[in-house]
C-alpha cells in the first residue's frame, strides 16, 4: 500500500477522508510553510482530501495542510481528571 493512499477513499468524488491529529493545523493557500494561512482545522476534524503530493494534502474545500498532521484513523481522545488518583 502506497503511504500516500488512504483506505477511507470516497470513490464518488475521488476524495479521501482524513482526520486532523494535532490540536490545530494551518490551512495554507499553497503547499508551503511560507504560504499565507487562510484557515485552520482542529483535532479530530474529518476533512476531505483531493490529492497528496510532496507531503502536502490538497483539501477538497480549498487550501493545503501538511500531510504529517493528518491521519487515516480517527484520533482517540483520552482525558484524565486532575483529581484522579492512581493507586499502584
Amino acid at each position: 500500500l502506497n503511504p500516500e493512499q488512504n483506505l477511507n477513499q470516497n470513490p464518488a468524488q475521488n476524495l479521501n477522508n482524513y482526520f486532523v491529529n494535532v490540536y490545530n493545523a494551518n490551512v495554507r493557500q499553497a503547499p508551503s510553510t511560507s504560504s499565507q494561512v487562510i484557515d485552520k482545522v482542529f483535532f479530530g476534524q474529518e476533512i476531505a482530501v483531493r490529492e497528496i503530493k510532496d507531503n502536502w494534502a490538497q483539501l477538497a474545500s480549498g487550501g493545503f495542510v501538511s500531510h504529517a498532521l493528518l491521519s487515516a484513523d480517527k484520533p482517540i481522545i483520552i482525558a484524565f481528571s486532575p483529581s484522579s488518583t492512581l493507586n499502584i
